[in-house]
């Protein structure tokens, strides 16, 4: 066991023990490949979270714009859920709370109320209302694609409304069995029948928020703002915030938290406030860390095997150098993978104080298929060069 640990352990500061790995087998390369995913998981997940308190105080004209805003406005936290009296959307108008380029949004009405919205069919500058496209031929409807517009109008269902709901599902072959199971006398009749009605008569409509069946606040802001690339700005809503900013460094941030933790009354250090906000949170975003990781796994496999393939082939040409077979080439290769990774995480982490996380994510296979092939190269080097002497 001694020789095994000494083995995985210091193979790759040893020429001499890395060449044991031929005679080894393969539960060392799983156990590699297991350490090096571990390392890029944390290597990124530290290198996005553990810096964000020192860009945000970086980013004096991002801390400009959020104290111009909050010392205008009373913010209160109570069982982790935002209250203000204001709703603000600097985007179109309240002028006054967008600075340095920044806008801002407060709106901390529940997330999940339901909102008004309409769908039409568009054709370039051509513009259908969605009854007209429900009329329109079959050939005129493949030319249009639907669009769906959102308002941050608060849903009132009224009489009226209800009966045109029950019209339609009581005729809509592909509904009345489920308008029928419908219970009238229950409190949230008039919801359910709205539910129903939005998803027989609409087309594919969809909420950002998990378990809504219609259109709710939270998508009007995604979907018009979010969603359409706006930087640059700061939301406050009713059980979260969510930022973006560029550090005085250049470096793009975005970021959120939500304020289930945050301590009851009103605001007042508004900077302690988002960053308190956004590393209690941090745990919970964990889960996209661990997925980005899964999506590096290709390197990390296949970056050793091509390594082995050129490792081998080059072998092959030259007279004394170094193991001749693939499977040998391969395990000496991965003798070097872990601490390849680990390298490639300490890399990844200090670089992330002054790069965007998401640049060194992405450089992450590079560092580490560098650290490899350097190895990988002084071994068969030495090896050639002791090979030739002896």
């Amino acid at each position: 066991m001694k020789g095994w640990i000494k083995f995985f352990g210091l193979s790759f500061f040893s020429d001499k023990i890395a060449t044991e790995a031929v005679k080894r087998g393969f539960s060392s390369i799983a156990l590699a490949l297991l350490l090096s995913f571990i390392f890029f998981l944390f290597g990124y997940y530290g290198a996005d979270v553990a810096p964000f308190a020192a860009r945000y105080d970086g980013a004096e004209s991002y801390k400009q714009f959020i104290s111009n805003g909050f010392s205008k406005l009373d913010i209160e936290i109570k069982d982790g859920k935002a209250s203000s009296e204001k709703k603000i959307n600097s985007y179109i108008s309240d002028g006054e709370y967008s600075v340095n380029g920044y806008n801002l949004i407060i709106d901390t009405r529940p997330s999940q109320t339901l909102i008004k919205f309409t769908q039409v069919a568009v054709n370039g500058e051509s513009e259908l209302s969605y009854e007209e496209y429900l009329n329109a031929s079959g050939k005129e409807k493949e030319q249009y694609k639907i669009q769906t517009r959102y308002t941050d109008t608060p849903l009132e269902i009224t009489e009226e409304d209800v009966k045109t709901y029950e019209k339609f599902l009581s005729e809509n072959s592909d509904a009345r069995k489920s308008f029928s199971a419908l219970d009238k006398n229950a409190e949230d009749y008039d919801l359910q029948l709205y539910y129903l009605y939005v998803k027989y008569y609409y087309s594919s409509v969809s909420s950002v928020l998990v378990g809504a069946k219609a259109p709710v606040l939270r998508d009007y802001y995604y979907r018009n703002y979010i969603l359409n690339g706006n930087a640059y700005y700061f939301y406050v809503f009713d059980n979260m915030i969510a930022g973006s900013f560029k550090t005085d460094g250049g470096v793009p941030v975005v970021f959120g938290g939500y304020l289930n933790k945050c301590t009851d009354g009103r605001i007042g250090d508004i900077h302690s406030f988002i960053k308190d906000a956004y590393y209690s949170t941090a745990g919970y975003t964990f889960t996209s860390y661990f997925v980005s990781a899964i999506s590096q796994l290709p390197a990390l496999i296949f970056i050793p095997l091509i390594l082995a393939l050129i490792m081998w082939g080059i072998g092959k040409a030259v007279k004394d150098g170094w193991e001749k077979t693939y499977g040998g080439c391969f395990k000496i290769v991965n003798s070097f993978v872990w601490v390849s990774a680990l390298i490639t995480a300490i890399v990844t982490f200090v670089c992330g104080w002054f790069a965007p996380p998401r640049l060194m994510y992405s450089l992450m296979p590079v560092i580490f298929g560098g650290v490899l092939l350097i190895r990988t190269a002084v071994y068969c080097i030495l090896r050639a060069v002791n090979n030739a002497k002896s």
